[in-house]
């Protein structure tokens, strides 16, 4: 396995997915899986048998994963699993002995496309199962501001959108994220600035609607 160590001292660490910013709190000693091609992994050994995996997952069906499903598959009694929900987070926490006699202690987040995996496998080690809980309950979500990291406006590039046709698509989304329209409009753009945006005329109709300019 190849891995990096990436966490030295204990901070609280940012990733984004979608338009969620979300971090932990992690001490030193953590290691990043750089095999994982479909998620975040991150990996810290525990002493004296142990190991702590975070492995963060998302998706683009815009609805929440069937747990029941993943429960399933990887043969989990439903009667183990206890169920319960933070903002809107909706969270499995279950406890599991492999058939090598190892301990499990798991925490799953899951939320509209978003999954966190947390998981203490090793000898019951009640530090190594708080320090789990710490993590997994250190979670923090704030919406992401797309527009911080975009780069400077180009007028010139700007300019020769003028004249141009598009068809933009929408999802119109509840405050769960359940999406519950999809629509498209189209139309010729006229004018493009930094604070209005792009601005596009249908061909039927005077009134004009915009995008952001990024």
């Amino acid at each position: 396995m190849k891995s990096n160590w990436i966490f030295k001292p204990s901070s609280r660490k940012k990733w984004t997915f979608g338009d969620t910013s979300f971090s932990l709190e992690l001490s030193s000693g953590w290691l990043q899986d750089k095999n994982a091609n479909h998620s975040i992994t991150l990996i810290k050994d525990i002493e004296p048998k142990g190991v702590i995996v975070i492995d963060l997952f998302t998706n683009d069906n815009d609805q929440l994963p069937d747990m029941d499903s993943v429960f399933k598959a990887n043969k989990i009694e439903p009667e183990i699993i206890k169920h319960y929900q933070i903002n809107d987070w909706l969270i499995y926490e279950y406890d599991q002995t492999t058939k090598e006699g190892f301990f499990s202690r798991n925490y799953k987040f899951a939320k509209i496309n978003i999954l966190i995996y947390f998981t203490y496998i090793g000898e019951q080690d009640k530090k190594a199962l708080q320090d789990v809980k710490k993590i997994a309950h250190s979670l923090q979500q704030e919406p992401y501001d797309k527009m911080e990291n975009l780069p400077p406006f180009e007028k010139d590039f700007a300019a020769s959108l003028v004249g141009k046709s598009i068809i933009a698509g929408y999802k119109h989304k509840k405050p769960d994220g359940k999406i519950v329209k999809f629509e498209q409009r189209h139309g010729v753009i006229i004018r493009v600035s930094e604070k209005e945006g792009i601005v596009i005329k249908p061909p039927k109709g005077k009134d004009t609607f915009t995008l952001p300019p990024n």
